[in-house]
């Protein structure tokens, strides 16, 4: 706590000295400080320590739900000067209008240590951001970091990238830093021998992201024109229109907020959620750092951009004539792409489809067709319009969703036996990891990572069975009136 109070007595000198040339009420505003702990017992220690000593905080952890953190967000863009913030806090949030980051407690995985300072160090800062680790010197935690930073720095120069993420997998790392720590306190004679042989792994994971981004190539010089085009793309602009269109379609609720020069969102999704003080476009969230910034990075907003289909019924059906296709082959021929949707994985399948003018499904002419479509070039003759082009679609429709269905049926078994395999790693590491905290010697310290293990396991436990739920879905790509030519 000691380090904690030189910081900030630090900071009121400063905020002294510019009181006493009147920027004192600008400084106030402008030095945003977010502290990270690991744990909420923490926060509210120092929360409460930092009040007692004149400076406004806020806190923000797992536990909150959107609309909370969103107006966390906004009092820390505001009057507060200290936010308080958990890992699973700050996931999700954009705050970079602080520059000043404090890691109280450090994480064992230096990439959450990189994601922490990504926070505020993202597009929209405008000035240098500084991070303060606290720990104890004469710990070997703090002697296992050392070494352990010293040599990851190596490894990365080596092979030309800026963070530990750019060459490890979150997942990996977490494992694979947290079995170091827990060895090198069991063993500090092997602290040298633990790190090298964890320094070796990253570098193998190293080399195989650079061989697999060789595969891209070159991507040459950025382009500071070619930038500012793509700031200047209307994409926004269009994912703000098919966001609010979307809501007022289907039940949902938008409602404009006026920011004097400008205007920002409330947004009611037809689930009843909320989005407050909502905007879409780099200007808006650089003018307004409180508010939400919605992209296609945004989950909602990238499945509304996804579900859009290619092909709609009542869409004009062209009419094309092929070459290579026996004469009395005429009817209407369909794409289609069968999905299998769960909450984090979505596998496709193509299916064409052919319906000849005397009724029948036709599955092997309808991959004739595909083939005789690929091998040359095509042109329509007319197009179909009206009652007559959502009549096609239908007749195709009704004929994909029985064609489909095998595909779906293998996609779904495939779904159920990665689920399997998956919870099969799961429990098996999971086991490992709770054998070597079972060898800490320290009896606090086995019974937190046996809390944090048992937590891990069932957040695991419970985002296992989400994936499991998986629904059909089926998209038309084309559909098209086939004659044979001539």
């Amino acid at each position: 706590m000691y380090c904690l109070v030189c910081f900030f007595q630090a900071e009121d000198g400063i905020r002294d000295a510019q009181e006493s040339r009147g920027l004192g009420d600008v400084y106030k505003r402008q030095l945003k400080v977010l502290l990270f702990t690991e744990f909420v017992p923490t926060q509210r220690m120092l929360a409460d320590y930092l009040g007692l000593r004149g400076f406004s905080v806020a806190c923000l952890n797992g536990s909150m739900d959107m609309d909370e953190r969103q107006r966390v967000q906004r009092e820390f863009a505001g009057e507060v000067r200290v936010l308080v913030s958990t890992d699973a806090g700050g996931e999700g949030v954009n705050l970079q209008f602080a520059h000043v980051v404090i890691n109280y407690d450090m994480p064992w995985n230096p990439m959450r240590i990189e994601q922490r300072i990504g926070r505020v160090d993202r597009i929209g800062q405008t000035r240098v951001v500084l991070a303060h680790n606290l720990m104890l010197q004469s710990s070997v935690e703090y002697r296992v970091r050392e070494v352990l930073e010293r040599k990851l720095g190596v490894i990365l120069q080596e092979f030309g990238v800026d963070k530990t993420g750019d060459v490890l997998d979150s997942a990996d790392a977490e494992q694979l830093f947290t079995d170091l720590f827990i060895e090198t306190l069991l063993h500090p004679d092997a602290l040298e021998d633990e790190i090298d042989a964890t320094v070796d792994q990253v570098r193998e994971h190293a080399a195989v992201v650079r061989d697999a981004s060789s595969l891209l190539g070159d991507v040459g010089e950025l382009d500071p024109a070619g930038a500012q085009r793509v700031r200047q793309h209307p994409l926004p602009y269009w994912v703000e229109r098919m966001t609010l269109n979307y809501l007022r379609a289907n039940g949902g609720e938008v409602r404009a907020r006026s920011r004097g020069d400008g205007e920002s969102w409330d947004l009611t999704w037809p689930d009843g959620s909320t989005q407050l003080d909502t905007v879409f476009t780099p200007f808006d969230a650089e003018r307004y750092p409180a508010a939400a910034h919605l992209t296609l990075e945004n989950a909602r907003v990238r499945g509304l951009a996804t579900a859009l289909p290619v092909f709609l019924c009542g869409q004009p059906v062209p009419v094309v004539p092929l070459v290579g296709v026996p004469s009395d082959l005429q009817g209407i021929w369909s794409l289609w792409r069968v999905s299998l949707v769960s909450p984090e994985r979505r596998e496709h399948r193509v299916v064409p489809v052919f319906v000849h003018d005397d009724g029948r499904p036709l599955g092997i002419s309808a991959r004739g067709v595909w083939d005789a479509f690929l091998a040359a070039e095509c042109e329509p003759e007319r197009i179909i319009v009206g009652d007559q082009a959502v009549a096609a679609y239908e007749l195709a429709y009704a004929a994909a969703e029985q064609e489909a269905r095998p595909q779906f049926d293998e996609l779904l078994a495939s779904h159920r036996a990665a689920i399997e395999a998956e919870r099969a790693r799961g429990e098996r590491a999971f086991e490992s990891r709770r054998r070597a905290i079972g060898r800490i010697g320290l009896d606090a310290v086995k019974r937190h990572r046996m809390r944090q293990l048992d937590d891990e396991i069932e957040r695991w436990k419970k985002g296992l069975a989400a994936r499991e739920t998986a629904v059909p879905d089926m998209t038309a790509v084309l559909v098209a009136r086939i004659e044979p030519t001539p």
